[in-house]
């Protein structure tokens, strides 16, 4: 054989071994660990649209895995918890909450080497992450602050989550009805507790609120609202929504 032929041998042995390191993935994109797993929690994050192509789960797999390395806990029950807590903290917050979000902040709290229960941890950082979001909405907190401690006989709130269930129809009412916050705390006052007094059962502030709130269904500008301020009451008085 020449030493022409030889050369071109060689080459073409190295042309058919680089296509063979090519087609088992040498130079594409990482391989991703429970791919499954992480592709759900990246579906949920961008309205069901699937990933195009892995590179982009690499985010969602590093946290993921960094996670894991560090809790015992089963990917499948890791997954299931970080979807529960993302949808749970979008509905409180003005924004989406992602899984990836998630993810990172749990991955942040970690600073240990040996594998351990982390659930405790898992449970600090939603119910930090809960009240930074409901924070984050909150209006006429001072208001809102008293209404929740006339109906709990003088207990504060333990966190902003508790007062959001206040403050979203407090501010309902305050956009669309001609009344200044103080008054209109007051009044809540005095109308869940004539509620009480005549329906003859428990009716707090926050029912009124809620009462009210459900009646609102003109736009702006603001009206005048005593006539739905007494509807509201007096289906209160009857136990009626």
């Amino acid at each position: 054989m020449s030493s022409r032929a030889g050369a071109v041998g060689v080459a073409v042995a190295f042309l058919a071994l680089a296509a063979a390191a090519t087609a088992s993935g040498f130079g594409s994109a990482p391989a991703v660990p429970h791919l499954a797993q992480v592709r759900t929690l990246y579906a949920k994050d961008h309205a069901g649209t699937r990933p195009q192509g892995d590179a982009v789960l690499l985010p969602y797999s590093k946290a993921f895995e960094k996670v894991l390395d560090s809790c015992t806990i089963s990917s499948s029950d890791l997954a299931s918890a970080t979807l529960f807590w993302s949808g749970k903290l979008s509905t409180i917050g003005s924004q989406p909450t992602t899984s990836l979000s998630i993810l990172q902040a749990f991955g942040k709290r970690i600073t240990w080497s040996t594998r351990r229960d982390c659930w405790n941890t898992f449970i600090a950082v939603e119910a930090r992450m809960e009240n930074a979001a409901a924070a984050a909405r909150m209006q006429f907190r001072h208001e809102v602050t008293a209404l929740y401690v006339y109906d709990h006989d003088g207990a504060s709130p333990g966190s902003d989550v508790d007062l959001l269930a206040y403050s979203a129809p407090f501010a309902e009412i305050i956009d669309h009805c001609i009344v200044t916050p103080e008054v209109n705390a007051n009044l809540m006052i005095h109308l869940s507790d004539q509620a009480t007094e005549v329906g003859g059962r428990h009716v707090t502030t926050l029912d009124m609120l809620q009462a009210i709130a459900r009646r609102i269904d003109w736009a702006k500008p603001k009206i005048i609202c005593w006539d739905v301020f007494d509807n509201a009451e007096g289906h209160a008085e009857a136990g009626q929504p």
